[in-house]
């Protein structure tokens, strides 16, 4: 399954911190890649198919390789729905299936994969609009600290 693109009909999630959150929604900044970034890290929900949204969530939560915050939230979208919004402006946008072997802090993550084809950082005015862009396409915000 690595490389693999994601199927349309797919839910992902990406890790939003809660600088970027405003109110009941996502800043689109959390969608611009950084400096050296090739894509966005992003988590393959139905990569744990068969099991109802609060267990994928779960177990994303249990191998994110990186430390959660209190405040913090993911961000989940459609893969399809993502893509089809963008698809004049970035016909190159793929989702594909990247998972992160464990290391010594954090386990293996199975359903890491990447969102590629974003415009590099130092395109400023076009990264934040296509950040934006997918920002509007959150169907829901998920706290990234079960409880």
């Amino acid at each position: 399954m690595t490389g693999m693109e994601l199927p349309d009909a797919s839910n992902i999630v990406r890790y939003v911190g809660f600088t970027r959150i405003r109110g009941n929604q996502v800043d689109g900044s959390a969608f611009c890649r950084r400096p050296g970034e090739s894509g966005l890290s992003i988590n393959w929900l139905d990569y744990f198919a068969d099991l109802a949204k609060e267990r994928q969530l779960d177990l994303v939560r249990q191998s994110a390789q990186i430390s959660l915050g209190a405040k913090a939230v993911f961000a989940e979208l459609n893969v399809g729905e993502t893509r089809q919004q963008l698809n004049d402006t970035l016909p190159g946008l793929s989702f594909v299936h990247s998972p992160a072997p464990a290391t010594d802090r954090y386990p293996a993550d199975p359903s890491h994969s990447e969102l590629l084809g974003l415009p590099p950082a130092e395109t400023e005015d076009m990264a934040l609009l296509i950040g934006d862009i997918i920002a509007q396409q959150v169907k829901a915000l998920h706290p990234a600290l079960s409880g």
